[in-house]
């Protein structure tokens, strides 16, 4: 797997950089994960719901980088592939809950397996144009820690 960051590029913006390099990493899982007929978006969405005891739509869109409407698809093609199951929450009847069914926790625990040396290759081919790259910024830093950056929040509708 080639590198996808420029080697001694210290012209290139941080923002550019991450992004081809997710971008190539996203590329590879969605060759690995052709063979399941799913992609990025629901390993995300599966990966999330593995990990935890049922989720929130918001819950989940929290967890994963994918917008909502197009979070609501890839659940609903999880629930119809019997993936994932919806339940009403016991203690807020309005909320619903996602749940990974027993079938989607196997199909998690193989794509687990077949993602992870994917995801390996990817950081040893990338690792040091990377950390070179990030580390330029850091060394020139003076001062305390900024705080985190979060991803902005689209604004919910009534």
């Amino acid at each position: 797997m080639a590198s996808t960051v420029p080697q001694q590029d210290m012209t290139t913006s941080i923002t550019a950089t991450l992004l081809r390099a997710a971008r190539n990493l996203t590329a590879c899982l969605d060759a690995e994960l052709q063979e399941s007929g799913l992609g990025v978006d629901h390993w995300l969405a599966l990966d999330a719901l593995a990990a935890a005891a049922g989720l929130t739509m918001a819950e989940l869109q929290a967890l994963t980088p994918t917008p909502g409407p197009t979070l609501t698809r890839v659940v609903d093609r999880l629930v119809v592939q019997a993936l994932a199951y919806r339940e009403v929450d016991q203690f807020d009847r309005r909320k619903v809950r996602v749940f990974l069914s027993e079938r989607g926790t196997l199909l998690h625990d193989s794509l687990r397996r077949q993602i992870e040396p994917v995801e390996a290759q990817w950081a040893a081919s990338n690792r040091r144009e990377l950390s070179d790259r990030l580390a330029s910024p850091l060394r020139n830093a003076t001062g305390p820690s900024p705080e985190p950056i979060s991803a902005p929040h689209a604004p919910r509708s009534p």
